[in-house]
């Protein structure tokens, strides 16, 4: 209406906890706060979850309603994604969520080969492995066939293996692990994708042309050129709107203003503004006033930082003017220390 969103029809969820003995007991209560028609006063009922001690049966009971005297629902609605429809919206940083599971699986192929790397296999070349060995065996007068499963192989610290010959010496032992071009292009594979999910987390905050609502604070910092700018200014905006419907509620008439940091390109600044700032100044392109207000903004003044006491002990450092006695002390000669 005019321009702005207006709730006619809203559920809260609530819960609601009281001293059961010696626990608490939470019941589950939604908040229904409806507009039947236009130019009407909203109503709310509460609705409380019971369910049946024998059958388990879930109903919603009400238990309470009534009118709310102002002639809207006092809710504000703040969206920082991509809205879709009406109530629906993109989480800004999903894209960082995405990424983030792409790390977690980058970093688990990388634990799986530095495991494989660290615990190679043993490969034994131009050779047989060993094989059982049958036997005959005689068992209660009766001669049977025993086989003997084959030997072990140890391997581990200390341990020397020898390769039985060969016609051709080709015998040898080796290890087969990953290879190290492989562990390296992994490793790297994983840093690169830390760098993009970094850089992406700065995206809400790199300086680019801003998408405001045409309001009236909004025209006011129309400035802003980043996402999170933009988010900040939304708030400010939300936030005055939610103490003007509480002005409402207690019937004050008064102006609403509230303060929300949205100097965020401050913030984004390069090291060289202060050095900036202080060759203007010695150029006389700046007051001293206002260089002491951009210092602030950037953090290099901290926030008890007090100009009018700060003129004050500048003045009081001057040297002020030599006083009669002064005058006198530095004019009168000095009578030698021999002297009469």
């Amino acid at each position: 209406m005019n321009g702005r969103d207006l709730v006619q029809h809203i559920r809260l969820r609530e819960c609601h906890v009281e001293r059961d003995g010696y626990a608490e007991k939470e019941t589950e209560r939604v908040r229904v706060i409806d507009i039947a028609a236009h130019g009407a006063s909203p109503t709310w009922e509460l609705f409380e979850k019971q369910v049946d001690a024998t059958t388990r049966d879930v109903t919603w009971v009400s238990v309470g309603r009534g009118a709310i005297t102002l002639d809207l629902i006092p809710i504000v609605l703040f969206f920082t994604g991509e809205r879709s429809g009406i109530y629906r919206v993109k989480p800004p940083l999903i894209d960082l969520a995405v990424m983030q599971m792409e790390i977690y699986r980058a970093l688990s192929r990388e634990d799986e080969i530095l495991t494989f790397a660290g615990s190679p296999m043993l490969k034994a070349k131009g050779m047989n492995p060993p094989a059982p060995t049958t036997a005959p065996v005689v068992v209660d007068g009766r001669e049977r066939l025993v086989e003997t499963p084959a030997p072990q192989i140890t391997v581990g610290p200390k341990t020397v293996l020898f390769a039985p010959p060969s016609e051709n010496n080709q015998a040898d032992w080796d290890f087969i692990q990953p290879d190290a071009a492989n562990i390296t292009a992994v490793s790297e594979s994983v840093d690169n994708k830390i760098d993009h999910f970094r850089r992406l987390a700065l995206q809400p905050a790199t300086r680019k042309s801003g998408n405001l609502v045409a309001t009236v604070s909004a025209i006011d910092a129309a400035k802003a050129h980043s996402a999170v700018e933009v988010w900040a200014n939304g708030l400010k905006d939300v936030l005055e709107q939610a103490f003007v419907f509480t002005c409402m509620w207690m019937k004050i008439a008064t102006t609403v203003e509230v303060s929300v940091h949205t100097d965020f390109g401050i913030d984004a600044g390069g090291t060289d503004e202060t050095g900036n700032l202080l060759e203007a100044r010695k150029n006389g392109d700046l007051s001293q006033r206002t260089l002491w207000d951009e210092m602030q903004r950037r953090g290099t003044l901290g926030p008890q930082f007090d100009p009018e006491v700060e003129e004050q002990r500048l003045l009081e450092e001057v040297p002020g003017e030599d006083s009669p006695d002064d005058i006198e002390a530095a004019t009168t000669p000095r009578k030698p220390a021999n002297a009469a």
